[in-house]
């Protein structure tokens, strides 16, 4: 019996906000798994169904799905070609890369970017020669055969006996 009773006092705690049809949304945008956020200068409602509403004018909300208003593009050149190539890979996914023996190369992003924050990442073997190189994110618009091409990041480095990754942030609008 007190297994029971001790079972039904504890039952409440063991479930989440999400199991129990509770959500959140800031300014009308259901937000509801949100984690490791804080916010300031809000004001905070609470509904007779538990929602939690809250309005804050200085947060905007940016839905990971919605496509980016300009096309995005990464141009890629080396000082000298390599002897591997030069993956690039955009929110965990590979997107595109330099051939080895090619010493530039322009990747568009299409779909795989989305509006907000986004992470590049790139990864090349190790050279016996140290190998300069330059990445290049911008947004563009095709005319005809051009591209007009409009930087918003650059990355240079070396690729040396160790390779060369890392990683960086844009922002798509």
């Amino acid at each position: 019996m007190k297994k029971t009773v001790l079972l039904f006092i504890l039952l409440p705690f063991f479930f989440s906000s999400s199991l129990l049809g509770v959500e959140i949304f800031i300014n009308d945008t259901n937000v509801t798994g949100i984690k490791d956020q804080k916010i300031e200068n809000c004001t905070v409602k609470i509904d007779s169904e538990g929602n939690i509403h809250i309005e804050a004018k200085d947060v905007k909300i940016v839905s990971q799905s919605e496509k980016p208003e300009n096309d995005y593009y990464v141009s890629i050149s080396l000082q000298s070609p390599l002897s591997s190539d030069f993956v690039l890979s955009l929110n965990g996914k590979i997107v595109g890369k330099l051939d080895a023996g090619k010493q530039e190369t322009l990747i568009e992003l299409g779909d795989n970017v989305r509006k907000g924050e986004n992470i590049v990442s790139y990864v090349t073997e190790p050279s016996k020669t140290p190998v300069e190189y330059t990445i290049m994110v911008g947004s563009g618009v095709k005319k005809g055969e051009n591209l007009e091409f409009t930087p918003v990041f650059n990355k240079t480095g070396k690729v040396g006996h160790l390779g060369a990754a890392g990683n960086f942030k844009i922002v798509a609008e």
